[in-house]
Parts: C-alpha cells; sequence; structure tokens
C-alpha cells in the first residue's frame, strides 16, 4: 500500500497546533545558547520547528518587548494549550533564572 511520510504520520496524530509569543519579563541580552538551537542548526522542517523570529546572540531585548515565537502540537486542544504554557514557562525559567 501507500507510504505516509513520517511528517504526515505526525499530523494525523497530533492534528492541533498552537502558536504563542514569548515577551520579556525584564531586559534581557538575548544568550549565545538554547533549547532554539535545534532550530538554528538544523535542516528546517516546518512541522516540527518548536521556535522561531529567533534574536540574534547579544541582542538586547527590552521588558515587555517580544523575544521569540514557539509552537508546539498534540493530539487535543487541551493538550495543545498545556504544552504550549509549559514550554513558555519553562524559556521564561531558562532566561529569567530565580
Amino acid at each position: 500500500g501507500a507510504r505516509i511520510p513520517s511528517s504526515e504520520r505526525r499530523n494525523l496524530m497530533e492534528p492541533f497546533k498552537g502558536k504563542g509569543i514569548l515577551f520579556a519579563r525584564r531586559t534581557l541580552a538575548f544568550p549565545l545558547d538554547g533549547p532554539w538551537m535545534k532550530t538554528l542548526t538544523g535542516n528546517p522542517d516546518l512541522e516540527s520547528t518548536e521556535y522561531a523570529d529567533i534574536p540574534h546572540a547579544g541582542e538586547v531585548i527590552e521588558q515587555g518587548r517580544a523575544v521569540l515565537t514557539i509552537f508546539t502540537s498534540a493530539p487535543t486542544r487541551v493538550e495543545c494549550e498545556n504544552r504550549l504554557k509549559e514550554k513558555a514557562q519553562a524559556l521564561d525559567r531558562f532566561l529569567w533564572p530565580g
């Protein structure tokens, strides 16, 4: 029979897509390294990209300004929203520890 590419199988399993924007809690100089590196160094696949609008390392982002865009997917709307919140909270802790 016909084979479904892995990216399309993932879409069937996780049909809900989430997009969020992380805003700067405090002014920061964007770090050189972080969880977004796979997006920058790999061959971007729009179906699995987790981050977009990634600032340059050292770029100063003022409090209240957009830092970057976050994407996620899940099998249900509620799970998609939860994953998006979890990812945003983890990124917030990474960028503004303590």
